[in-house]
C-alpha cells in the first residue's frame, strides 16, 4: 500500500472535512464520514440529528489531525465559521455543512487573503467575492481555505 498523497487527501475533501459529531466512537464518527455527501450532512442538520457546530467542531478536529501530514491549509476560518452559525445559516441545500475554500481569489471581507503568495502575505479583504457569497448562501459553513 503506497502513502496517501496530497491530492488523495483533496480528492476526498469535501468528505472528509464535513465529518459529523454523532453521538458514539470514533467508528462511528468514521462511518458517517464514509455513509454521507453533502447532501447527506445536510439532511442530518435538518432532520436536527447533528447540528451545524457539531459538524464544524468535527471538520476542525479532523482538519487539524491531518494537515501536519498533509499541509492542506492555507488559511483557517474558524472563529469567521463560529460566528457565521451563531448568526444563523441561510436555509439552503447545503445549510450546516463545513466548506473549504481554494484560497486563490476567495475573499471574505475582514478576513486573511494571501492567494498562495508571499507578495500578499497578511493581506486582509476588504470585501466579500461573489463566489464566497453565493457558497454560503447555499448555506455552507466556510472555515477555511487550501
Amino acid at each position: 500500500m503506497t502513502n496517501p498523497t496530497r491530492r488523495d487527501a483533496l480528492a476526498g475533501g469535501i468528505a472528509l472535512v464535513a465529518t459529523a459529531g454523532l453521538p458514539g466512537s470514533a467508528q462511528a464518527m468514521d462511518s458517517v464520514l464514509d455513509t454521507h455527501d453533502c447532501l447527506g450532512l445536510a439532511d442530518l442538520v435538518r432532520k436536527r440529528k447533528v447540528s451545524p457546530a457539531e459538524l464544524l467542531d468535527a471538520a476542525i478536529a479532523r482538519t487539524e489531525a491531518l494537515n501536519p501530514r498533509f499541509n492542506f491549509m492555507a488559511q483557517k476560518h474558524y472563529d469567521y465559521a463560529r460566528k457565521a452559525i451563531a448568526g444563523g445559516l441561510p436555509q439552503g441545500p447545503f445549510t450546516g455543512v463545513p466548506w473549504l475554500l481554494k484560497g486563490l481569489n476567495t475573499y471574505i471581507a475582514g478576513e486573511i487573503t494571501e492567494n498562495g503568495s508571499r507578495l500578499y502575505k497578511g493581506n486582509r479583504a476588504t470585501v466579500t467575492s461573489e463566489l464566497v457569497r453565493r457558497i454560503e448562501a447555499a448555506g455552507f459553513v466556510v472555515f477555511g481555505k487550501t
